[in-house]
């Protein structure tokens, strides 16, 4: 008797994935000056909640021009600036510290850069996109093993 094995074609859809908003922010990244990185660079590392003045002190540059930069983060939905005070979203100060990494003179991408690109999908989608065993506890470490 022969054994009959089901090959599944994995489909992958960009539908289950937020990909314009991954472009917008990517070409953005892209087009930042050494200003606006400096700027990026103090957003991910310092505090959740900081105010205009401050940054603007820490960074050494007037508030005008902080703001008019700090405006093309809003729309990225990075933070949120009401009046004084600049909030910066939990989420999306991961996302770019994660982006912000391929900016580093020495980047070259390994395992941990790859899990954390299969954790921007959500994780009911990656059983679709891959093949994963039914015996798997770790989707991660299935999908980077295959």
């Amino acid at each position: 008797m022969k054994e009959i094995t089901q090959i599944r074609k994995n489909k992958i859809s960009l539908l289950d994935y937020d990909y314009k908003q991954d472009i917008e922010n990517r070409v953005l990244l892209s087009k930042l000056t050494e200003f606006e990185l400096s700027i990026l660079e103090e957003i991910l590392f310092s505090s959740i909640t900081t105010s205009l003045s401050r940054l603007s002190k820490d960074l050494e540059t007037s508030e005008k021009k902080l703001l008019s930069v700090l405006e093309k983060f809003e729309k990225a939905n990075l933070l949120k600036i009401d009046g004084q005070i600049i909030n910066i979203d939990k989420k999306m100060r991961k996302y770019f510290e994660f982006e912000y990494q391929r900016f580093e003179e020495n980047f070259k991408p390994d395992l941990l850069f790859i899990n954390n690109l299969l954790h921007k999908i959500p994780i009911h989608v990656l059983p679709i996109w891959y093949t994963i065993p039914k015996s798997s506890n770790n989707i991660f470490a299935s999908i980077i093993d295959k």
